[in-house]
């Protein structure tokens, strides 16, 4: 290290290597955290944790060979863009026009190059990137804008798979070209609105187009502004305003619309009904005024049924006797003016006359977004009984769906509802085998992928972030015990989140689901009960040990020490390391039985262990007890057989 004439040192090794080829104007970018990570881009992507006092290589190094043009080889960093709601996805373009993404954090980006992207004109391998930008609402879409003359209408690119084509496995990206309208000209700047990610506006060597239908089409835009090389282009979020960096006519700016009111409402009258039945209910919601940007809105069902056993008859449905309760959000899209939510109804056997439960929407996000009226719907359930008949538990069919929406929190597809329902009525010998079939069919509910993803994910979550319960029990005498944590009232809103919108086997479910469990960590880990107990100022061995020790020790020292590692170095988010340690296999063994008995009560009973008429845990550490001295052989335990076959879940849906 050097020192200048006054005796302070020219410079400081913080890391970076100072033999990197690197542009003249080298690309940064700030991340999220408090204080932000920095990103540098030399031929390899340099990431700190500490304002740049310590650099860190997070990439291949170098990231590629491949030579561009003058810019010399390894071939440089041109951008990079950092998604700002997790720094795990990361995604540079090269001076040589190819681009490299991970959305895992990992150092080993992967190359998402699309073979159709456009050739330099002049034979050149300098096809620089000038600009990449990732959706700060869809971690899935980003865009690349070329900064050299190419072809009218290939000088921006739209990936719709970022995550998936940049993931542990890769999947072939998705590109797309995306600059119709905009001439062959360089652009050296793109921004997204992160009011209305359907709008973007480019900076060129003329002056600045705007496009408001993702990409599919540009336009020049604004008026009184020169034509001159624009270089940076923001937005002012606070003040909706967009400013233009331009080559030596200095800088400019311009207010950008913003959304007029809008409203948020169910379809239709306040007050609903449905004809009881083996059927969901379709509950639509819609927008009003100006839908022209994003919005949301949480909903959630309610009663005023209590405890109160599903033979009483007062006017008052009930989510354990009548409906399937449902909760969670809406994410409408710019332009989307409605969407639907399905309410499971339960066709029980009683004659109870009419029953009501409501529906109500909440919290309404976005920008002059509003609940308007009515946002609270009184749902109407006509009863299809005129006496009380036989119990519907005892038909297959029913049984099988009930199955679907009381365990997978949706109507059952037509193939699992038929394979199943076949399972128990075409079994042999009869009678002896339907009891059995119907026991085995009971627990491939909670065995299924489907719900070990979903149901038994959550409850791991929660054992990860907050550990156990402290429970009470009279069996052999009054003592304590650790039980789950989760709570029914918490459980079911959150697996429903997970679930939403997977059929495994059916469809993009495995993409589907993993999009679903990225979601759900990164907004558990923004939760007040999580920020309480794990403070952003918690160092990353604090984070990690807290949680281990929640989860029994699950890590071995080698994965404690790799993921204290990687959250240190921020190749690893928060809600990364949740679900890491909640889906370590030894845990997921460790918790599979008492999670197993917890499911008896949720699935079937639709209560908590110690709810009414039971007042503490000794029922729950009877069964659990007894599936442990079985190695966790439910037929052998006769545990399944037993919450099947009780009067409490068979009054459920008729006389017992």
């Amino acid at each position: 290290m050097g020192t200048a004439c006054d005796g302070t040192a020219n410079y400081l090794q913080n890391g970076i290597n100072i033999d990197d080829n690197v542009l003249f104007y080298a690309p940064m970018a700030l991340g999220p955290g408090a204080p932000n990570t920095l990103y540098f881009g030399t031929d390899r992507l340099y990431r700190s944790t500490d304002r740049g006092d310590t650099m860190t290589v997070a990439s291949q190094a170098p990231i590629s060979s491949a030579m561009c043009g003058g810019l010399g080889t390894p071939c440089p960093i041109s951008t990079m863009a950092i998604w700002p709601q997790g720094d795990n996805i990361r995604m540079v373009g090269l001076g040589s026009g190819q681009i490299w993404a991970t959305s895992t954090g990992s150092s080993t980006l992967v190359n998402i190059t699309n073979a159709s992207f456009p050739a330099n004109p002049n034979g050149s391998t300098n096809k620089f990137v000038g600009r990449a930008v990732i959706d700060p609402n869809n971690k899935n879409v980003a865009y690349v804008a070329f900064s050299f003359y190419a072809p009218a209408g290939q000088g921006i690119w739209k990936i719709t798979n970022l995550v998936a084509a940049s993931g542990t496995s890769p999947a072939a990206p998705i590109w797309s070209a995306s600059g119709n309208g905009i001439p062959s000209i360089p652009i050296n700047a793109l921004v997204i609105d992160p009011v209305n990610s359907n709008v973007l506006y480019a900076g060129t060597d003329i002056g600045v187009y705007s496009s408001t239908d993702g990409g599919a089409n540009w336009a020049p835009f604004g008026t009184g502004f020169p034509r001159v090389a624009v270089f940076e282009l923001a937005i002012q979020p606070s003040n909706r305003i967009l400013r233009a960096g331009t080559h030596g006519r200095g800088v400019w700016e311009i207010p950008l619309i913003s959304p007029g009111a809008s409203t948020v409402q169910f379809q239709g009258a306040s007050s609903q009904s449905v004809t009881e039945g083996q059927v969901s209910m379709t509950v639509t919601i819609t927008r009003g005024g100006d839908i022209s940007f994003p919005a949301s809105v949480n909903y959630a069902t309610s009663d005023n049924a209590g405890n109160n056993d599903c033979s009483v008859t007062n006017g008052s449905a009930s989510a354990r006797c009548d409906y399937i309760a449902t909760s969670g959000t809406l994410n409408f899209g710019a332009n989307e003016a409605s969407k639907n939510v399905l309410i499971p109804i339960v066709d029980d056997s009683y004659a109870e006359g009419q029953e009501t439960f409501s529906l109500t929407l909440s919290n309404p996000a976005g920008i002059n977004v509003s609940l308007g009226s009515p946002s609270v719907l009184t749902i109407t359930i006509n009863d299809n009984d005129t006496s009380n008949g036989p119990n519907q538990i005892d038909v297959s069919s029913f049984f099988v769906r009930q199955h679907y929406i009381d365990f997978l929190n949706r109507e059952a597809d037509s193939a699992g509802l038929s394979f199943w329902t076949n399972n128990i009525d075409n079994c042999t010998s009869k009678p002896s085998c339907t009891d059995l079939q119907r026991i085995n069919t009971s627990a491939a509910f909670f065995i299924s992928i489907e719900f070990q993803n979903t149901g038994y994910l959550v409850e791991r979550i929660y054992k990860v972030a907050f550990g156990s319960a402290t429970g009470n029990s009279t069996g052999g005498g009054a003592h304590t015990l650790q039980v789950p944590i989760v709570r029914l009232n918490e459980f079911l809103p959150d697996t429903q989140k997970i679930g939403q919108g997977v059929v495994v086997n059916v469809g993009d479910w495995q993409q589907q689901l993993e999009n679903n469990k990225q979601a759900f960590t990164e907004e558990f880990v923004t939760r007040t009960r999580f920020l309480t107990a794990f403070p952003l100022t918690s160092t990353a061995a604090q984070f990690v040990d807290r949680m281990n020790t929640n989860s029994g020790g699950a890590l071995s020292q080698s994965d404690r020490d790799n993921l204290v590692q990687a959250l240190t170095n921020g190749t690893v988010t928060r809600a990364q390391v949740l679900r890491a340690i909640a889906e370590n296999q030894t845990l997921y063994n460790a918790e599979f039985n008492r999670a197993f008995v917890l499911m008896q009560y949720f699935g079937y009973l639709r209560r908590n262990p110690n709810d009414f008429p039971d007042s503490d845990y000794t029922g729950f550490e009877f069964w659990l007890n007894k599936l442990n001295s079985f190695n966790g052989n439910f037929v052998a335990a006769e545990m399944v057989k037993a919450f099947i076959t009780s009067t409490e879940y068979r009054k459920r849906f008729g006389p017992a």
